[in-house]
């Protein structure tokens, strides 16, 4: 994958919002590009995905606020 389509997508990877295959894409090309690894820096993918309830679910417990 180019370097540009990758550093567009280093911030969506980072925040663990890439598909599956664009994350593995994202790491692959990390490990073999210099400039694209600096340009991380910190950014990590994160150790776990987050859980994100349905709409139903938050729209009960937003209800039982009010």
């Amino acid at each position: 994958m180019k370097c540009e389509i990758i550093r567009d997508l280093i911030p969506l990877w980072s925040e663990g919002l890439c598909s599956e295959e664009s994350s593995r894409e994202v790491r692959e090309h990390i490990e073999t590009c210099e400039s694209c690894r600096r340009l991380c820096g910190s950014a990590e993918p994160p150790a776990e995905e987050i859980a994100v309830p349905d709409s139903g679910e938050a729209m009960q417990k937003v209800s039982r606020c009010f």
